[in-house]
């Protein structure tokens, strides 16, 4: 992505194809993950962090195998390079990937996650709708109205934290789910903390959001 950046390219191309997908998901399973990270990767995502020009993620082999990939190029006559650390077993995904195979093996029909990472992003996009909806009420601005968001059920209340908190950071990936909690916690308290750069202060009804001085 900083390559693109550097020669301003609005387009990246990767070759994941079906395989990776069902590896992220199993990464993204033991890692804890809610709907979003289980909706594992996208065919068209864009990115855009810290006001900086988008760049447009086009990955369109996701639902092709592998083998069926190599077998294509094998029967065009077209070389590739194969990565050396995709048989490192120090590696995490190296692993799952025998986990998996493994699993096939036993008749397992692991190509049936691919309809469950299908069912998680359009959930997930059905709960970013709703997501916007109630950032449009709890945040103006740099404040958060304290009453409107413990007012929210459970689940959103950690979903647009979340997805607040990561849009102020500016990183790649969002805070992880105890970090939230946490942070949720202490909201309740009323008390003073700092998170994504910015410290939250209570003040009447109101949290005021103040850019961290470091």
């Amino acid at each position: 992505l900083e390559l693109c950046l550097e020669k301003g390219a609005p387009y990246l191309m990767t070759a994941h194809h079906k395989d990776d997908q069902i590896e992220t998901f199993f990464l993204r399973l033991f890692k804890g993950s809610g709907t979003k990270g289980l909706g594992a990767m996208k065919m068209h995502t864009v990115i855009q962090h810290n006001n900086r020009p988008h760049i447009t993620l086009l990955r369109p082999l996701l639902d092709i195998a592998k083998k069926d990939l190599l077998a294509y190029l094998k029967e065009i006559g077209q070389d590739f390079i194969t990565d050396p650390s995709n048989e490192n077993k120090a590696f995490e995904r190296v692993k799952l990937r025998h986990m998996i195979s493994n699993l096939r093996h036993q008749n397992f029909d692991v190509d049936a996650i691919m309809e469950t990472v299908d069912h998680c992003q359009q959930q997930s996009s059905f709960i970013d709708n709703i997501i916007e909806k109630h950032k449009a009420e709890c945040f103006q601005e740099n404040t958060l109205d304290i009453q409107k968001f413990l007012a929210l059920e459970s689940f959103l209340q950690k979903t647009l934290l979340r997805e607040y908190l990561w849009h102020l950071s500016g990183k790649d990936y969002p805070p992880k789910f105890h970090a939230i909690n946490n942070a949720i916690e202490l909201l309740r308290a009323g008390k003073t903390f700092t998170r994504a750069g910015y410290v939250f202060k209570r003040s009447t009804d109101h949290y005021v959001m103040i850019k961290e001085n470091r």
